[in-house]
């Protein structure tokens, strides 16, 4: 008969063999909070979210040209658009923070998925901390569905501060730009198989004892 220990090494060593698997952590939906942001108002805003990763966002825009960002209470979709004749500069950030430190997990990020659900024209996004993008990689928006921003992307240049508010930066490429988003999402490690085959070791460990102390207390 094959040895419990055995087993569980053969077992440990077909869970490591399975590739890892991922979850996503929510960070914001659009469904808290409201907005309202143009070139001819107000240009930036603070309001609380519910999150499981962050409590607070901050919507900032800049654009010499016609630009506007809004989200209508209720509406779960945050939109973003400008127009000019050519590309003059404009952007829009959209920051995450869970004072008195950043974004919860942000270490076990593995990627931020951004559901785009409308867009016209095309541009680039950023996901960076600090006061600018500095030398952060940055992703292509060119069309609708999820938007993978890896993790290394971020940290280019430094590596992840706790303290500071994660930022995602959308800087139009075409005159006329416009971006819905359904919802932001963190790429979150799932707990590890062989952590689980480990407990299992564990407990066939635990039970081949208790059958040999009873073997040697009944002989």
């Amino acid at each position: 008969m094959k040895s419990p220990l055995c087993f569980s090494c053969v077992l440990v060593a077909c869970l490591l063999a399975l590739p890892a698997r991922a979850a996503t952590l929510v960070l914001d939906t659009f469904s808290e909070g409201s907005f309202q942001l143009s070139n001819t108002g107000a240009d930036t805003q603070t309001d609380n979210i519910i999150s499981p990763a962050a409590s607070y966002r901050n919507a900032f825009g800049y654009g010499v040209d016609r630009w506007s960002a809004g989200l209508p209470a209720g509406s779960g979709v945050f939109t973003y658009a400008t127009r000019s004749l050519v590309p003059t500069g404009a952007y829009f950030h959209l920051s995450y923070s869970r004072p008195p430190g950043g974004v919860t997990s942000l270490l076990a990020t593995e990627a931020f998925v951004l559901k785009v659900s409308a867009l016209v024209g095309e541009a680039y996004v950023v996901a960076f901390q600090g006061v600018g993008p500095g030398a952060v990689l940055p992703v292509t928006l060119s069309t609708t569905g999820d938007l993978v921003i890896p993790i290394d992307n971020l940290t280019q240049r430094f590596p992840v501060n706790l303290d500071r508010a994660l930022v995602f930066g959308f800087y139009p490429t075409t005159g006329v730009f416009s971006v819905a988003l359904d919802e932001i999402d963190l790429v979150v490690p799932e707990p590890s198989s062989a952590g689980l085959a480990a407990s299992g070791i564990f407990l066939l460990l635990q039970k081949r004892r208790r059958a040999e102390a009873l073997a040697k207390s009944s002989s």
